[in-house]
Parts: structure tokens; sequence; C-alpha cells
């Protein structure tokens, strides 16, 4: 379960980029509300998921991890906060922030690095 909420700003649906559904219009896949996605869908909080998972990787495999961010980055905020201390074990951030003369959200921003504008400064 990804956060609730935004954590800065308020919630910014775009159904122009991402389709009404937000996945920009595939087919074919269950309701979020159906049995077979609650049965093998976790309820656990994306930033505990990552946490747990990521002391596994250390714990067991002895290596870094990379997180792969396709989104807004308020879930990498949250874990950021929640759990510093396990800052060691992250090898590498990857996000989609924009491109290059050409952007969804204005000049040059793609749509999800503004959700959270401050967190650059956290993570650099």
């Amino acid at each position: 379960m990804g956060a609730a909420k935004p954590l800065i700003r308020h919630a910014r649906h775009d159904p122009e980029i991402h389709g009404a559904d937000g996945l920009g219009g595939v087919v074919g896949l269950p309701d979020a509300n159906s049995n077979i996605v609650k049965s093998i869908v976790s309820p656990i909080k994306a930033i505990d998921g990552m946490a747990t998972s990521m002391k596994f990787v250390m714990d067991k495999l002895r290596e870094k991890v990379s997180i792969v961010s396709c989104g807004p980055m308020t879930n990498l905020a949250l874990f950021i906060s929640v759990y510093p201390e396990l800052l060691y074990c992250v090898e590498e951030i990857v996000f989609m922030g924009g491109g290059v003369g050409i952007g969804n959200r204005g000049a040059v921003a793609g749509r999800c690095f503004p959700f959270v504008p401050d967190l650059p400064s956290r993570l650099f």
C-alpha cells in the first residue's frame, strides 16, 4: 500500500497523461478489489515492504539495492524519513524527473517529479 496522499501538495490526477484509470488504458487487469487481487496482495505499507526487503537483501545476500521510482516519490520520501538507518543499503536511486527539451508537466519537468519538490535536496 502506497501513501494515502502527497506529503506537501494536493493530490493531482492527470487523465490526459495516464488515462482515466491511472494506467493509461491498460486492459485486462482485475479490479483492485477483486478476490484474486486480495488473495495475492499484502496490505503491508510500501515503506515497510521496502525496509523488510532491504534488510533481507543485506542480511542474506550481502548486496546493496537499487530503488527505481517510476511515480511520485512520496513513498521514497517517507522511507527516508522513517528508516534513515537503512540508507546504507541503497546503492542507487533511479527516478523519472523530466526530459531533455520536453516534459509533460512543464518545459522539462516530468509529471511525477514536482510532487515532492524538496526530495532531491534530501537525497543529493
